[in-house]
């Protein structure tokens, strides 16, 4: 084998070479004989990889993908053409025995037994089936085999011209061969073996014929014979009458005829489900029926070359509902009656009564319903004939019990029992077996409904037996738990605990008790400040009808509940509430950023809730030399926009400066190196060729005391015809937004500070839709007042054009 053949074996094979692999864009599928492509292909599925898996693979590694679709049209071209391809038949003396069997389990691969194949699956449908049986082809859950690879072929599978078997024999002697069943009818075993009539025969039966065959001539003791549908005939079938898609279909004989019709989407809403003609050379041979399909699948017959399915139209249809199994339309043929409906629906449900059963049936013009004893006519063998249209309701059991008196609460065997004449209360509690500890003893009752429809609560004295009542048939006999009459109190704690919470409140409680419940007190704890809060409702003295209060006891405790003080032993009374308060000031410790150019940059304790910018550069040892203040950050991640207006020269310069502000946890101070230039952003500048690839930004050296037009028209080529002058403005590192200052046709553009960004904005793009109507609708402007006013105002503003002039 050449190198190139050795490079792509190894792609297709996903094998790890240990020297240099030739560059696989070079490698040509026409390079490999036949037995090479099958080597490679028996290597990839012991390796447990597909043809598809493979390919994808390959790609991957660098193989043009041209050239990965003809290997693989190849392996399919070989896989369907093993037929050609005959091996030699070992003699059963062999001594390579394990070798052979090896062999041949790849010859069953290279048969063609399909593993799994791709489908044609019926499209569903957007409107719900209403008779029984059509949901199978409206839902599309059940496939059609559209590859004569894709279906292994059932016992009962008739062979015919153009099938082909793949048969192998492993073990004491090998044999592997694809044998074409010939315009005969026949199957060529080779010289040896000669040939076995299989046209007709049962596929399960052409398996037994094709051993007896081979076992006149070859030993098949300790062999494996094992015989596979490598390849199905494809038939052309058609599909008429009332169904969804009828046509011609080409498919793999392995199809029947349930598979056809699935193919053509089913019978449509009008076709019958039970009256399916299948015709042959126009000769009727069969008719199929979906129900008896659905009971017995081998009830589907295999399809020939040029059959007819004829779908005729819907027969009787009848309505079924109430208590069955599957209430819905069912199709019935001539002779079927009532018996036959029920059956279809899986039978009556549980709680069903057959002896009620009605059917509503339409008569000239009226609707009219028969009330009959489905039970006695069963019995009696009388079948009950429908008519198409009909409705069949089958009703349910009426759940009145007749007999029965029921016990609830907390005995032994609370429920319901059978009601015995002459039966008192006191037999109905030994009957569920006594009375439990927790049951209450002050009072039972006995409900009795009566005839109207009143309940009565008759009254019983637990402790008096002997005065128990006579039962009637459905009384029921209430006795209470003890739990039902007592109060779920609790007390609860709150503050400094490490699992404040509500708890359920026990006799002899105490407050150390609840701590400890809570999970004791935490290092924030103030031990001089325990509050209980306590309702007089539960205090020793209380009398009713006196007013309610809250009063508040405050103790000292240690930090430990589990202190032998006294005043953990302090005992609590339902409904208390203990609150533990905080230490007075006390605060986890809050940390501030002071970050650029400060001597000792880094984190910083606020040491009180004043703490401000001033206080924290101080103890940050101040500014460095090569700080620049004008564009100090303050930064807040809590705030608005995460960031404030800031001005840290009046910020230390005096203390009560608004800029001197009251810091916070998570506060960032940043204070920059001195920034000597300016940036300047816009659309609307005269920007060349070159700025316009740098995203329309100029970096400027700055100039002391110039406004942002000064940058503009200096380093920016000036304004761009759509520059809208009046709205330029300017952003200092502070954060701190400057605009310009507009005095009717004047504008005054902000003036720069270092560091700061210009930016240019552009004008709004104006509306051109208007007609010219529109415009001459429009007030003139009386320009004569206009340049008046204007004349007037410019003359008191000369002077303070002077001094706006950089």
């Amino acid at each position: 084998m050449s190198l190139k053949q050795f490079a792509f074996l190894a792609l297709w094979s996903v094998a790890t070479l240990s020297v240099a692999q030739p560059n696989p864009a070079t490698v040509k599928a026409s390079d490999f004989n036949d037995q090479q492509i099958l080597e490679l292909l028996s290597q990839a599925q012991q390796q447990g990889l597909g043809v598809d898996q493979v390919e994808q693979l390959a790609i991957a590694k660098g193989l043009p993908q041209s050239e990965a679709a003809a290997f693989k049209e190849r392996v399919q071209q070989l896989q369907a053409n093993t037929a050609k391809v005959n091996t030699t038949t070992t003699d059963a003396g062999s001594q390579n025995t394990d070798a052979n069997t090896a062999r041949a389990q790849e010859a069953i691969v290279e048969a063609g037994v399909p593993v799994s194949g791709s489908e044609v699956v019926a499209k569903p449908k957007e409107r719900a089936s209403s008779i029984y049986g059509q949901s199978l082809f409206r839902s599309a859950d059940m496939a059609v085999y559209e590859r004569s690879l894709d279906a292994k072929a059932p016992a009962n599978y008739e062979l015919g011209i153009g099938d082909e078997l793949g048969i192998s024999l492993f073990g004491n002697s090998y044999y592997n061969q694809v044998c074409v069943v010939d315009n005969r009818g026949r199957i060529d075993l080779g010289r040896n073996l000669g040939s076995v009539y299989v046209k007709g025969v049962k596929f399960e039966n052409a398996k037994k014929l094709i051993r007896s065959a081979m076992a006149s001539t070859t030993n098949l003791s300790g062999s494996t014979l094992e015989v596979s549908l490598a390849y199905s005939r494809s038939i052309a079938v058609n599909l008429v009458g009332e169904v969804q898609n009828p046509g011609t279909y080409k498919i793999p004989a392995t199809n029947t005829i349930f598979n056809a019709l699935i193919a053509a989407g089913g019978p449509n809403d009008i076709g019958s489900l039970r009256q399916i003609e299948l015709r042959r050379a126009g000769e009727l041979v069969g008719t199929f029926d979906v129900y008896e399909f659905l009971q017995d699948p081998s009830a589907a017959p295999f399809l020939q070359e040029g059959d007819f399915v004829v779908v005729k139209p819907l027969g009787q249809v009848v309505n079924l509902s109430g208590f069955v199994l599957r209430p819905t339309q069912y199709e019935l043929k001539a002779g079927e009656g009532l018996k036959d409906l029920i059956a279809y629906a899986g039978g009556p449900s549980a709680n069903a009564y057959l002896g009620l059963v009605n059917i509503q049936r339409q008569e000239n013009k009226t609707q009219k319903v028969f009330t009959l004893n489905y039970d006695s006519l069963a019995k009696a063998g009388q079948a009950v004939a429908l008519q198409n249209g009909d409705q069949v309701f089958v009703h349910g059991r009426n759940e009145y019990t007749e007999n029965k008196v029921t016990v609830e609460g907390p005995v032994y065997f609370p429920g319901e029992y059978a009601f015995e004449l002459g039966e008192t209360t006191q037999d109905l509690l030994k009957k569920a077996g006594g009375l439990l500890r927790e049951a209450f003893g002050g009072r039972q009752f006995l409900v009795r409904t009566h005839e109207d429809g009143s309940v009565s609560y008759l009254p019983l004295d637990p402790k008096q037996p002997e005065k128990s009542l006579a039962l009637q048939n459905n009384d029921r006999l209430l006795v209470f738990a003890q739990s039902r009459f007592v109060d779920n109190l609790s007390v609860g704690i709150n503050g400094e605990v490490r699992a404040p919470g509500s708890f359920g409140f026990k006799a002899g409680m105490s407050l150390g008790d609840l701590v400890v419940l809570s999970g004791g007190l935490v290092y924030a704890a103030e031990l001089d400040r325990v509050e209980i809060a306590r309702s007089n409702l539960f205090s020793p003295g209380y009398q009713p009808g006196e007013e309610y209060k809250t009063e508040v006891l405050v103790l000292t405790v240690p930090q430990n509940p589990t202190d032998s003080a006294a005043v953990w032993n302090t005992p609590l009374q339902p409904l208390d509430i203990v609150s533990v308060r905080r230490i007075p000031n006390y605060e986890s410790q809050q940390t501030v950023q002071v970050l650029g150019e400060v001597k000792y940059p880094g984190t910083y304790v606020l040491l009180d809730k004043f703490t401000r910018v001033q206080d924290i550069i101080n103890q940050a040892g101040g500014l460095t030399p090569y700080a620049f203040p004008e564009g100090a950050q303050f930064r807040r991640p809590d705030a608005p926009g995460g960031y404030f207006v800031f001005d840290l020269p009046k910020a230390l310069k005096n203390k009560r400066s608004e800029y001197n502000y009251r810091l916070e946890e998570g506060d960032r101070l940043i204070i920059p190196q001195v920034i000597d230039f300016v940036s300047v952003y816009g659309s609307a500048l005269q920007f060349n060729e070159y700025n316009q690839e740098q995203r329309n930004i100029i970096n400027t050296p700055y100039i002391s005391g110039k406004r942002a037009g000064y940058y503009v028209r200096h380093y920016g080529n000036g304004y761009a015809p759509n520059a809208w002058r009046g709205k330029t403005y300017v952003v200092e590192q502070n954060g701190r937004i400057r605009k310009s200052l507009n005095l009717y046709i004047l504008h005054f553009s902000p003036k720069v500070k270092k560091g700061a960004e210009v930016f240019v904005v552009s004008k709004e793009a104006r509306d051109k839709s208007k007609s010219a109507k529109e415009k001459l609708d429009k007030i003139p402007t009386d320009w004569e007042a206009v340049i008046s006013n204007i004349t007037t105002k410019l003359t008191g503003l000369a002077t303070l054009w002077a001094l706006l002039q950089p």
